[in-house]
Order: C-alpha cells, then sequence, then structure tokens
C-alpha cells in the first residue's frame, strides 16, 4: 500500500513508500527508557531493541525439546518494527506491518537473528489435555520464536481454552495475527489485552496502528493519543501520531509530534525523512523537504538503506530522475530482492532515455514478483512499458562525476583507483596506481596497475547477442607513457590469455587535454572472466592513466 497526499502547491498526487514503521538503532538506554510488558503479575520481559524482528526467542541454553513448565525465553516489542528488507511498501516476504511511510532499522539486509533451538516440540499443534494452560503458553512463545504464527494462535487459544489468560498472551497473539496480515484480528486481540490491562502503553499504540493500517483514522488517533497519555515521551509513539496526523492532513500537528519525537532522539533518520515528507506534502517547501532527506541519509547510514527509497521519491516528484537513479542503485546494492525498487528504478531510466537500464530493471522485477499476486496489476502496467520502449540503443557509459550506466568500476585487488580533479576545466576522473598501492575499501596491500570494469549483462554477456563493441577511453592525454586494454575475449590459444587478450596500444602526446582513444574489438566474449570484470585499461607501469569517461556501444553482429 501507497500513502498518497497532495503538495498544497501541486495538483497531483506524490506516493511515497508505505509503510513500516521502523525506527533505526536504538539509542542508548540513558537516553531512551527500554520499556517493558508485563508477562503476567509477577514477571515482567525486557522489550527488544527496534532493530530486531517483531518477536524472537532466546536460544535455549541447550538444544533440547522445551518441557512443560519451562518458559522460553521471549522478547516482546511493538509489532512495528520489522526488518528492513520489509520495508519496501508492503511487498516484500516477512514481517510486514503496514503504517505509514518507510523508517530507518539496523541493517542490511533486514537480517533476523536467527534465535530458535532446532530441536523443540513438533510443528503439530497440542491437542487439549495434552498440558496445562502456562504450558500452552510456553508453547506459543515457542512457536513465536521461530515465526511459526498460526501455531503459536493455536497454542495460545488453547492456553485461554485452559482457563489461562493474561493480558500478554492475547498481546503476542496479535502480533502473530500482525505478522499473517491480519489487522482485524490483531486488533481485537490488543482489544483483550487492553481489557486485562489497560495500563500498557504500547497495546494501545500497537492497536492504534492497526487501526491506521485498515484507515480507521479517528480510532488510530484515539489509541495512540492514550498511549500518550501513558507514556508522554516515547519516541516510538509520538512518531506514530505524526504518521496519522499526516495522514489526516494535519501537517501543522503531524510535525509538532515530530519535533518532539527528534527532542528525544535527535539523529533518527526515520524522524527526518517524514519532516521531509510533511515540508514537501504540506507546504511544498522544497529546500526544506531536500534538506531534511538529506539528513535522514546521513543519520541513517549505510546500514539503512530506506532512506534513500524516501529520497529517491523526492527527486522523483521534483524531476530529478538522474539523482533518484543514484539513490535507487545505492539502495539496490544492499537490498537486492525488492521488485518494486527496480520497477521504479527502470521508471527513471525510461524517462532519461536509457532504454536498455529500463528494459532490464523491468525485467527484473518481472522475474522477483512472478507468483506474488500483490503485484498483478504493476506486472500489466511493466510489461506495456517494456513493449514500449524504443529500440535499444546499445550504449553504456562510465563516468565519475555523474552516475555510471551499466558499467560498474572494480575494486579490490590490483584494480583500485583513485578520486582526482585534473584537465583544464578540473573534472572529476579516476587515476590508476601506476604501480603504487592505492587506499581501497578492503584495506588490501596489492599494487595497483589496472582499471577494472564490469559491463551490464543485459547488453552483452559471453557473446550474445554481439561479439562487436566499440569501446571509447576520454583519457587526459598527459605525459609521454602508453595504456590498453585487456578484455574478456572469445579467441586465445589459453583460456588466460582469452580472458586477458590485448587491444592496440594507445601512445600519449602530453597536449594537458582529455582525448579520446578508440577500441572497436571483434570478438568481446565480456563473460566477467576478467578477474570477475569484462575488461581493464592497464598502465603499462610508465606513468598513471587518469580516465574521465568510458562507453561501450553494442555495435550489430557480421
Amino acid at each position: 500500500m501507497k500513502t498518497t497526499a497532495t503538495p498544497a502547491s501541486k495538483g497531483k498526487a506524490v506516493e511515497f513508500l508505505s509503510p513500516t514503521v521502523e525506527m533505526q538503532d536504538v539509542p542508548p538506554s540513558d537516553e531512551l527508557e527500554q520499556p517493558t510488558v508485563v508477562m503476567k503479575e509477577e514477571t515482567r520481559v525486557e522489550k527488544a531493541a527496534p532493530e530486531l524482528p517483531a518477536i524472537t526467542a532466546e536460544p535455549a541454553p541447550e538444544e533440547e525439546e522445551p518441557k512443560p513448565g519451562d518458559r522460553a525465553p521471549v522478547e516482546t516489542r511493538p509489532s512495528f518494527f520489522s526488518s528492513t528488507r520489509n520495508r519496501i511498501l508492503g511487498g516484500v516476504a516477512g514481517i510486514v506491518i503496514i503504517i505509514g511511510v518507510i523508517l530507518g532499522v539496523q541493517m542490511l539486509g533486514g537480517n533476523k537473528p536467527s534465535a530458535t533451538p532446532e530441536s523443540g516440540p513438533t510443528e503439530q499443534s497440542p491437542q487439549p489435555g495434552d498440558l496445562g494452560g502456562e504450558d500452552y503458553f510456553d508453547q506459543g512463545t515457542f512457536y513465536m520464536g521461530k515465526d511459526s504464527w498460526v501455531e503459536a494462535i493455536e497454542s495460545f487459544d488453547l492456553a485461554v481454552r485452559t482457563g489461562f489468560e493474561i493480558a500478554d498472551l492475547h498481546h503476542l497473539k496479535a502480533i502473530a495475527y500482525t505478522n499473517l496480515g491480519n489487522p482485524d484480528e490483531a486488533i481485537a486481540s490488543w482489544t483483550r489485552a487492553i481489557e486485562l490491562d489497560s495500563e500498557v502503553f504500547e497495546y494501545w499504540r500497537e492497536r492504534g496502528m492497526r487501526r491506521f493500517e485498515i484507515r480507521d483514522l479517528p480510532g488510530a488517533m484515539e489509541d495512540i493519543t492514550h498511549s500518550l497519555d501513558l507514556k508522554p515521551d516515547d519516541v516510538q509513539t509520538n512518531y506514530a501520531l505524526a504518521l496519522v496526523q499526516k495522514e489526516m492532513g494535519n501537517f501543522d500537528a503531524a510535525l509538532e509530534a515530530l519535533d518532539r519525537a527528534v527532542e528525544l532522539w535527535p539523529e533518527n533518520g526515520s524522524i527526518h525523512s517524514l519532516r521531509g515528507q510533511i515540508y514537501w506534502l504540506g507546504w511544498g517547501d522544497q529546500a526544506k523537504a531536500e534538506a531534511e532527506f538529506t539528513q535522514a541519509v546521513h543519520f541513517a547510514g549505510a546500514d539503512d538503506p530506506g532512506p534513500y527509497i524516501d529520497r529517491a521519491l523526492f527527486f522523483v516528484w521534483t524531476d530529478r530522475c538522474n539523482l533518484a537513479v543514484i539513490d535507487y542503485t545505492t539502495y539496490i546494492e544492499l537490498v537486492q530482492d525488492n521488485p518494486r525498487v527496480y520497477q521504479e528504478r527502470g521508471d527513471c531510466y525510461a524517462q532519461l532515455g536509457k532504454s536498455i537500464l529500463a528494459g532490464a530493471d523491468y525485467q527484473t522485477f518481472l522475474a522477483l514478483s512472478e507468483g506474488n499476486p500483490e503485484f498483478n496489476d504493476m506486472r500489466l502496467r511493466v510489461e506495456t512499458s517494456l513493449a514500449m520502449l524504443p529500440p535499444q540503443v546499445g550504449q553504456v557509459f562510465f563516468d565519475p562525476e555523474f552516475v555510471s550506466e551499466g558499467i560498474l568500476l572494480l575494486m579490490g585487488g590490483d584494480v583500485d583507483t583513485g578520486l582526482v580533479t585534473a584537465g583544464p576545466d578540473q573534472s572529476k576522473a579516476r587515476r590508476t596506481g601506476n604501480g603504487e598501492i592505492l587506499s581501497s575499501e578492503d584495506g588490501n596491500t596489492d599494487q595497483d596497475f589496472f582499471m577494472g570494469f564490469d559491463v551490464i549483462d543485459d547488453l552483452i554477456f559471453q557473446g550474445s547477442p554481439s561479439t562487436n563493441v566499440l569501446i571509447e577511453v576520454e583519457y587526459l592525454d598527459d605525459g609521454l607513457g602508453t595504456f590498453n586494454l585487456q578484455y574478456d575475449s572469445i579467441t586465445g590459444d589459453t583460456p588466460g590469455e582469452a580472458s586477458f587478450r590485448e587491444s592496440r596500444t594507445i601512445t600519449k602526446g602530453d597536449s594537458g587535454e582529455f582525448k579520446v582513444a578508440s577500441f572497436t574489438l571483434n570478438d568481446a566474449f565480456f563473460g566477467n572472466r576478467t578477474n570477475g570484470g569484462d575488461f581493464r585499461i592497464s598502465d603499462a607501469t610508465d606513468g598513471a592513466e587518469i580516465i574521465r569517461r568510458v562507453t561501450i556501444t553494442l555495435l550489430p553482429p557480421e
């Protein structure tokens, strides 16, 4: 589901990513009190940190089946803290809680700690009379730890049938229903939890968020406001209030709630991302909105890619698809299996006239969304868009100053390069090592001699659809050294020779200007055999090469 609203200054709707309330890293305990949930009168269990999944069981000391009376430790917390991998538009399998706007959680890939012992009760649900009520409750918490939501609900129901009923049982049951995508039953379970214990603020907040999900905005407002009455300084509840106020069009009130959330947690990317949406949707203030989205990306960091999607959507709305592609690509590098992001980036590529890349993203979307009924309507639209793409120009490029289109610069080993400014206009370029040991992300100490590239397989892979390519290298004509290409070829006496076949040599003339060297190949294989890439530029150790742009054009087969 997407949350759609209309900026005051615009006449059309903008759709931001919708919904899971997921906060980033948990602040230190002295900054944000860790809430607790009453299990029963004499027992309290600490809430889990927001970066964990909605419910997690800690491993038992020994891998043995739990026995009647043994309580499986359980960390209960607001179910809207779901895995980052499930954040995009509710379209990814897993713990999906639809709430209103994408938020950050420590990541990446939404990895959920494995905390379930391998041994334990069988998948068959216990039968009435086998165990006591508290034992069925323990069974239910065990199943929660296995993400076996149906079995957990069955166990909790059996516990109630024996006469054992506590508020937290219904709280956990509501979480299970939420993860099954059944908000109505979740609401009913939280209602019963509130009847049994009305002083636990999380119960009110969680029921409010499920009401938000089914578009009962007045009910959501009532519950979240009551939750804040019980605990005014809870950052997540203030954030949830802002979500509801935003959806009701009360942008001033939403911003007021977020201001309180920022006071409680100043360096949370999720809060800043929602502030950006409100500045844009409420008042059309592009400058403030962009500042908040950028702040969100800064605070979220590489381990929380969600804010990149929010900012990408903002760039799309403000007709800057070239910048949106950068944020989409950053997200995809971290989370590769979300179909909707490929569809969104494909639309941007199509708008930019990059038909090859648009087609590749549309094909990836269709592959990832196959069999998922949630994407049926979108699949029809994407299939239509794919068919309407103009003839592919057969060209991709690498440009260090802008986004690279279909060519990946390799790193590590002997192909590390440095970013420099060079030439008469001091433009950005990449520099080879010429035998130096350049700094690298992986910290290797190899001497660097090459600049390596991997071409998108949708353009050419293993000699298909053509072995004929034109490679144009824009280089700084500085010094009198030489360079050439080493590329993955279909010809060669040995596999090594074929993977590193050498082109003609270019000799520089020391003009100080950028020039273009063209290499026409008729035997390109490009099967990723050149140390994981398709070709590399060799500086021949007679002077570093400074490269500003590399363009690959696919030529018709002979």
